[in-house]
């Protein structure tokens, strides 16, 4: 059984938090970027990445 988990949050180091969903057995199924920025200045990024994990490793 898998549970379906919603992170949001910044890009920073996202490439490992990919590699630990894959590690723990679970999928990512839907990831959405999204830039704050006014006018010409860039302020932030942030995803909102949609997961399922097993339900053992909710904890980790």
């Amino acid at each position: 059984m898998y549970e379906l988990l919603l992170f949001t949050g910044g890009i920073y180091k996202f490439n490992e938090f990919k590699e630990f969903i894959d590690d723990l057995g679970g999928l990512i199924i839907e990831m959405e970027s999204f830039k704050v920025s006014r006018g010409m200045y860039f302020l932030s990024e942030e995803v909102k990445v949609l997961i399922l994990v097993p339900i053992g490793e909710k904890k980790k």
